[in-house]
């Protein structure tokens, strides 16, 4: 296995952003927040392949921590790990390089300008990450992106960053799986609207991951 921070730190150089690793094993850009770093769990046999599990932190503060994770299987831990890997450079790390970084790849991230109650805030919106069993391409719902726009505006946030990530899998014979964090909390209001948007039923495993950032235009 790679060394996982290691290689996160390239990513971010290719990308335009310059780390220095601390002895902690944090990376940072200046010294100070955001700082970030990844790790994985120990690989499981499973099923005759491997699952992993691989968590990416960006820390806003000492006490406000972005945990995204991603969990994916291998013929070998290696493999499953370049998919962990995968997964996050599709649906987050454009997500976090806007909003962040300011480095805005428009084919990667939506950023859109949003008022609540007076005040202007700033949506970074990542790509939809879909995966299905023999590789079959299932499109999101049509109406999905109206629902996840009536869901921004309820969640009434405070003038700080604010993030959020909807999961949705088809599980063949079971019911399937609905999960939506906000700021890593499960989130029950916002899972019931996104819940009931006209999600495809089929009898195979599929899934789509969505993830996004809200932050406060400090001119407002």
């Amino acid at each position: 296995m790679p060394d996982v921070t290691a290689t996160l730190q390239q990513i971010l150089t290719d990308h335009g952003v310059e780390t220095t690793r601390n002895p902690d094993g944090w990376l940072t850009s200046d010294g100070s927040y955001p700082a970030c770093r990844a790790t994985t769990d120990d690989p499981q046999f499973v099923n005759g392949g491997y699952k992993l599990r691989m968590d990416v932190e960006l820390a806003l503060s000492h006490d406000r921590v972005i945990v995204e994770s991603f969990s994916d299987f291998g013929e070998d831990p290696s493999t499953a790990f370049r998919s962990s890997l995968q997964n996050f450079c599709t649906g987050t790390l454009h997500v976090l390089l806007s909003a962040f970084w300011g480095i805005v790849d428009d084919s990667q991230v939506i950023v859109e300008q949003h008022k609540f109650d007076g005040k202007l805030w700033t949506l970074h919106l990542g790509n939809i990450v879909r995966k299905a069993a023999n590789g079959v391409d299932v499109p999101p719902p049509n109406d999905l992106m109206p629902i996840f726009d009536q869901v921004i505006p309820g969640l009434q946030p405070d003038r700080c960053v604010h993030w959020g990530r909807l999961f949705y899998a088809n599980m063949p014979n079971t019911n399937h799986i609905v999960e939506v964090l906000l700021d890593n909390q499960p989130s029950a209001v916002a899972r019931e609207q996104l819940a009931a948007a006209s999600w495809a039923v089929t009898d195979y495993f599929y899934s789509q991951r969505m993830f996004w950032v809200l932050t406060p235009n400090e001119s407002t």
